[in-house]
């Protein structure tokens, strides 16, 4: 069996890669292990014989769980998020920040969060087609009940791994608006992939 994970920071998949950790070796971006993960945009047609898993999460809850994440790291970006209040660290021209922070799961998913800052109507509709196009799609919110729906799908035992790279603490977040608007096309592809899904 063979597996490309479609990793979307901040959404569950430190998780899922360790439980697959205990079936075997994982490669990150390339190579050839059985089990495949990247936070780049791949195209499911890059590994058509694969089995192609995501896991979705609420934007804004996804983006307060980075902005957390941010400020215990040591790069540029973390100093800025430590420093800032979260609405003026979230406007930053740090590409990273910008990279993260603006409707990435359907820049990863339909568009090239290199070259496309903000998404658009073509970007939505290509990230779903690439969710319907998936093995499994997971959701944070659901994690523990669809990682044991995947399991089960795929034949294995689930490991039923403890959480991992879990972001706590208060949001600290000093304009919730700031986050919504990041977000306006995430919150799209969340309710277009509940409303074919569901």
């Amino acid at each position: 069996m063979r597996i490309v994970f479609h990793h979307i920071p901040k959404t569950g998949g430190a998780s899922l890669v360790a439980a697959f950790k205990t079936f075997g070796p994982i490669s990150y971006n390339s190579g050839d292990c059985s089990f495949l993960t990247t936070h780049l945009p791949y195209e499911l047609s890059d590994y058509p014989e694969r089995l192609h898993l995501t896991i979705l999460r609420d934007p804004v809850e996804r983006l307060i769980s980075w902005i957390r994440y941010k400020r215990t790291t040591l790069s540029p970006a973390g100093e800025l998020a430590r420093r800032l209040p979260a609405s003026q660290f979230l406007r930053s021209d740090d590409v990273s920040v910008l990279h993260c922070a603006r409707d990435r799961q359907v820049r990863q998913l339909g568009g090239d969060f290199y070259t496309d800052p903000i998404p658009d109507d073509e970007a939505l509709k290509r990230a779903l087609v690439r969710l319907d196009g998936m093995f499994w799609v997971g959701e944070t919110g659901t994690l523990d009940a669809d990682m044991g729906r995947l399991f089960d799908q795929l034949g294995l035992t689930n490991p039923q791994p403890d959480r991992w790279n879990v972001s706590e603490g208060p949001p600290d977040i000093d304009d919730m608006s700031v986050l919504e608007g990041l977000n306006v096309w995430d919150r799209r592809l969340i309710e277009g992939w509940h409303a074919r899904s569901g």
